[in-house]
């Protein structure tokens, strides 16, 4: 057992394969890994920068080459952006708990930006046990949605440009009045996750969402990532609706400086 939790918290060393710039904030990258990790749709990795520091990321593929969605929106990422190809990094993990996904038949998933990152995976995954999955993605310009060709493969795909969530809401009510969901998987920004998670209250729609907030041992000692008496690292960052919904609503939960 206390070889397994040391093997587990170890850096695995990994090299910059490539990087694909999506749009001027956006890009995906493919890291190649010493040894192959495994995480399941939900959890996240622990990405170390040599000398630098390091940040949680969700794996948008797993495996011996690992692939991640990364936005430009801080110190380390603009950092990650600068890295060329075969660039040294370190990998460890994987981390939290991950979505539900045993006996769901329907499930409807809403994406808002680079919260996709967090649920591609998720609906490939209940593509492949059976599920019949609709997808909602939303972002504020079309050329920032990433991995269409792989979700149009396993969902119905519904794409939206909006800057708030207006659209999302008509579009998921209107789906709930012909779907019997059993799950609404969401990820992204705070305000349009609060706004979905009443939503779903409201019209009694069981959920999940994938709480971002910072992370930084992953281990549940320091603390940087307690959400009222929860800890994202090891609590989350996957939560059920009524979790996240009181958190949101209650200004509990806090952004990323």
């Amino acid at each position: 057992m206390r070889t397994e939790i040391f093997e587990k918290n170890k850096f695995v060393e990994g090299r910059i394969l490539s990087k694909k710039i999506i749009c001027e904030d956006i890009a995906i990258f493919d890291i190649l890994l010493e040894k192959q990790l495994n995480a399941r749709p939900g959890q996240f990795i622990m990405l170390w920068i040599p000398g630098f520091g390091e940040r949680p990321f969700s794996p948008t593929k797993i495996g011996k080459i690992m692939q991640l969605a990364v936005k430009k929106r801080g110190v380390f990422t603009k950092k990650l952006f600068g890295l060329e190809k075969r660039a040294y990094v370190g990998v460890r993990g994987p981390y939290g708990k991950p979505f539900k996904t045993k006996n769901v038949k329907s499930a409807c998933i809403i994406a808002a930006g680079i919260g996709i990152a967090a649920l591609v995976r998720l609906a490939e995954e209940l593509a492949f046990l059976g599920a019949d999955v609709d997808l909602i993605y939303s972002a504020k310009k079309f050329k920032q949605m990433v991995f269409l060709q792989r979700l149009n493969r396993v969902c119905k795909v519904r794409k939206i440009q909006e800057k708030k969530c207006e659209k999302t809401l008509s579009t998921l009510k209107d789906l709930a009045k012909t779907k019997n969901y059993d799950y609404v998987y969401c990820c992204g920004p705070e305000p349009f996750m609060a706004v979905v998670s009443k939503e779903c209250k409201s019209l009694g729609l069981k959920a999940q969402f994938s709480l971002e907030k910072r992370i930084k041992c992953a281990l549940g000692i320091c603390g940087c990532c307690a959400v009222g008496t929860k800890l994202l690292c090891k609590d989350g960052p996957v939560f059920s609706g009524k979790i996240a919904e009181k958190f949101l609503s209650e200004g509990i939960y806090e952004k990323e400086s």
